[in-house]
């Protein structure tokens, strides 16, 4: 997953190093406090890249902007049936 990681950030997106890429693709607890247009949060609790405890409950909560979905299952970036059935729930 590094190597993969490393390819994005340096040779894709033309970062120097990945701690770059991370930096700028990562978005503040200040950033997301002044969120001022509807968004919609779609999340996987059993997602190994970014966990449940990263989010920042308050400010979802006090933000009439944010809008959650929490699903049991569908990892980092999808949700499907299965390894061998691949359509989208």
């Amino acid at each position: 997953m590094k190597s993969l990681t490393l390819f994005f950030a340096e040779e894709i997106h033309r970062f120097r190093n990945s701690e770059k890429y991370y930096n700028y693709m990562n978005i503040s607890i200040k950033d997301m406090s002044m969120i001022k247009s509807p968004i919609l949060l779609i999340h996987s609790k059993d997602d190994p890249i970014t966990p449940m405890s990263n989010f920042p409950e308050s400010i979802i909560e006090s933000n009439r902007n944010y809008t959650i979905g929490i699903t049991q299952f569908g990892a980092h970036a999808s949700w499907i049936t299965g390894i061998n059935n691949l359509e989208r729930v």
